[in-house]
């Protein structure tokens, strides 16, 4: 559009809303403003009765709305679609051109809160307008029937002659002639335009079912009539004396000059002087001041709706509300990774069910005040900090995953999630499986703070020390029976506990298959302990490490936590020769290595696994007996199983113990 174009098309819409201001200012200067309060008043609270046909007139809609979306196999909860449908009202009637962005946020809401593709939202709500547009036009019929002498009153006096009942029914023909043109224009501009080929094999499947494009235009002729019920209870309410039939033939013709008056928020000022008109005309007494004090309250409703509507535009925003699935679909699984490692094993968790179940992954996220530390970045030792869950993101779209941040699509039948230290608000109460990434941090000052008072202090505080500890996990996948017996001491259930192995440590002698060329060498691996805000005598540490090695070459490998430059800068005043992996394959190095040292860090596994000569943090012999099961690769494949006994359950989880309870028991 050229600047001369937009520039014009801002001077009409300003024009038009100048009008719109202008009708309302008419309004007010030719009422009684007195008068008016006091008919309001004598209403008292019979003035709330208003409220209940106009929520039923939006219910209705959304019952007929929902037909049509069943007819695409969407089955929607009429409650979260009336939630959904408020909301857009709001749009609609508080914006210039409202109905332009409601129909937009329709789609976007639909597919945002229940996984409707947009195709299908767009095929919805045109067939929604078009019946609309045809129940208008029945409606606009029955005005012209049922109030056939009123109209022809209203005829004398508006235009001077008996020619509205026919205008009224001749507006009736042409808009059910126009719905069905319109049906028609958008199949042919469809089957042209590659874009819309979605939605045209959508509205094909719709027009086909004629007997529900009749129910749904059945539902909508009846919202219409609802909202006439409103009308009439408002103008009852301030004592006019009016009837339903003498409502009717003024009634549809507002709602299609309301229609019409899109450049003004809910046809403001057109619709307000079409209804003092009309009442004028028909014979209301008082009808000034009447018709006054009924827009008041009509326009009070309709601001409480815009306010509620919002409301819970905002309230909803983050909420995920997807329809159930429809038999025989595919079960729906969300897998909240972590680190890239954390990340690896949930991609081949998902990939063993052998594309059964529709898997949607997320990075790791926090909720409530910790959002507040996160913003604040306190939380980027953690794999819910900013640096690692960019690192996810990373690795999720290498792998070409498709991702839900949050899980906000919801609509989950199981969750499996990589750390039950926190447990995310909107996924408690689905079937959850935790899967334990690795080794966990020892049990420390701040661990048994948290088991002597789980209340007082949080349960991530005292790190991975806590893992399993939560009582909020359906299932628990752990590497052995070593690390069975490691969880029930800190107090886990054992019937929620299953050894299966853990994905990426279970099949350690793949890692000799490798094209490195160094061989022979002491590897050091470092760990992120400075960065997660524990103590590191690093200097000790690889003081140690040279004793060790003796003489034979040193190589390390930093953790991808931990500040490079910083550790680098150590290594070379102990070890200026050594080479210094900070990225690659950590296993590989353990397998070409004589001697691993290490610190907090599950590779000492892998050295164990390996045969090799291993010097850590722990004590070797308690990693011996807790050292993850060496089955081939299998454990993706046990642990996609205890899944799918979760999913064929189909029974309500059992109630879980509180931590404090578990906490008390494992003392």
């Amino acid at each position: 559009m050229t600047s001369g174009r937009r520039a014009l098309t801002t001077v009409l819409q300003l024009g038009l809303l100048a009008l719109s201001a202008a009708l309302v200012g008419r309004i007010v200067v030719t009422a009684d403003l007195r008068r008016v309060g006091e008919l309001i008043a004598t209403g008292g609270f019979s003035v709330f009765l208003a409220f209940i046909p106009s929520l039923a007139a939006v219910s209705v809609d959304t019952a007929g709305w929902n037909v049509i979306l069943a007819g695409l196999g969407h089955r929607l909860p009429h409650l979260g679609l009336l939630r959904l449908r408020l909301s857009t009202e709001a749009v609609l009637l508080s914006a210039p051109f409202g109905t332009v962005g409601a129909e937009s946020l329709k789609a976007y809401l639909l597919e945002r809160r229940y996984r409707v593709p947009v195709s299908d939202a767009i095929a919805t709500i045109t067939t929604k307008k078009t019946l609309l547009t045809l129940a208008l036009g029945a409606y606009l019929l029955t005005s012209a029937w049922v109030g056939r002498d009123h109209l022809v009153r209203a005829s004398t006096a508006l235009l001077g002659r008996n020619g509205l009942p026919v205008l009224v029914a001749a507006a009736g023909v042409l808009l059910v002639v126009l719905a069905l043109a319109l049906f028609r224009s958008m199949r042919w501009l469809s089957g042209r335009w590659r874009r819309l080929a979605a939605i045209d094999g959508q509205l094909g499947r719709l027009a086909a079912d004629r007997g529900r494009l009749a129910r749904a235009g059945a539902t909508f002729y009846l919202g219409w009539l609802v909202e006439a019920c409103e009308s009439f209870i408002l103008l009852k309410v301030v004592g006019a004396d009016i009837s339903f039939a003498q409502l009717i033939a003024l009634e549809a013709s507002v709602s299609l000059i309301r229609s019409l008056a899109i450049f003004a928020p809910a046809g403001l000022g057109v619709q307000d002087w079409s209804y003092l008109g009309f009442f004028a005309a028909v014979g209301v007494p008082d009808a000034a001041n009447v018709g006054a004090a009924f827009l008041v309250l009509k326009r009070a409703k309709e601001l409480f709706w815009v306010v509620a509507g919002y409301f819970l535009l905002v309230a909803d925003g983050a909420r995920a509300q997807v329809a159930a699935r429809a038999k025989g679909a595919r079960p729906r699984v969300l897998f909240i990774c972590g680190t890239v490692h954390q990340t690896q094993q949930m991609r081949k968790i998902h990939d063993a069910f052998g594309g059964t179940v529709e898997g949607w992954f997320t990075p790791y996220y926090c909720d409530g005040y910790l959002r507040i530390f996160r913003a604040l970045r306190l939380l980027e030792m953690t794999i819910a900090g900013h640096k690692l869950q960019a690192r996810c993101r990373a690795e999720l779209a290498r792998l070409g995953l498709p991702i839900d941040e949050r899980g906000r699509r919801g609509g989950y039948d199981l969750v499996v999630t990589c750390s039950d230290i926190l447990v995310q608000k909107n996924v408690r109460g689905l079937p959850l499986v935790a899967v334990q990434e690795g080794m966990t941090d020892p049990e420390n000052f701040l661990f048994r703070l948290y088991r002597r008072f789980p209340t007082l202090f949080p349960r991530w505080l005292p790190g991975t020390s806590t893992t399993g500890m939560s009582g909020l996990f359906d299932k628990m996948c752990v590497a052995s029976p070593g690390y069975k017996e490691h969880f029930v001491n800190k107090g886990a259930d054992p019937a929620r506990l299953e050894v299966t192995g853990i994905p990426n440590l279970d099949d350690c002698e793949r890692y000799r298959q490798n094209d490195l060329r160094e061989r022979g060498y002491v590897l050091v691996c470092t760990s992120d302990t400075r960065e997660t805000m524990r103590a590191d005598n690093r200097r000790a540490f690889l003081a140690k490490a040279a004793e060790i090695a003796a003489g034979r070459p040193l190589v390390f490998k930093l953790h991808p936590n931990e500040r490079a430059a910083r550790s680098i800068r150590e290594i070379r005043a102990v070890a200026p020769d050594a080479p210094i992996h900070t990225s690659g394959c950590a296993e590989e190095l353990i397998a070409n290595c004589d001697v691993l040292i290490c610190q907090y860090s599950t590779t000492a596994y892998v050295g164990l696994a390996l045969g090799k000569e291993v010097h850590s943090y722990f004590d070797v012999d308690e990693l011996r007996r807790l050292m993850p099961l060496q089955n081939g690769g299998t454990s993706a494949r046990a642990i996609a199983e205890v899944c799918r006994r979760l999913l064929a359950a189909d029974v309500e989880p059992e109630p879980v113990a509180t931590v404090p309870a578990l906490a008390r028991e494992a003392a």
